[in-house]
């Protein structure tokens, strides 16, 4: 779960991530269409950081 692992991360020290804005993610060479699951994306990255603060308050 994309989410468990930010908050992990944030919990961690781990503030850099890789950030796409790609509908799809995975390597078209070596994956089909329906295995290719999108990358982060800004608003998922942004809301768990919300509630990691929230949590930490």
């Amino acid at each position: 779960n994309v989410e468990n692992i930010l908050l992990y991360c944030f919990s961690h020290g781990i503030h850099r991530f890789d950030v796409s804005l790609l509908e799809t993610g995975g390597c078209s060479v070596t994956m089909s269409k329906d295995q290719m699951l999108p990358n982060l994306s800004y608003d998922t990255l942004y809301d768990t950081y919300q509630k990691y603060q929230q949590i930490m308050q």
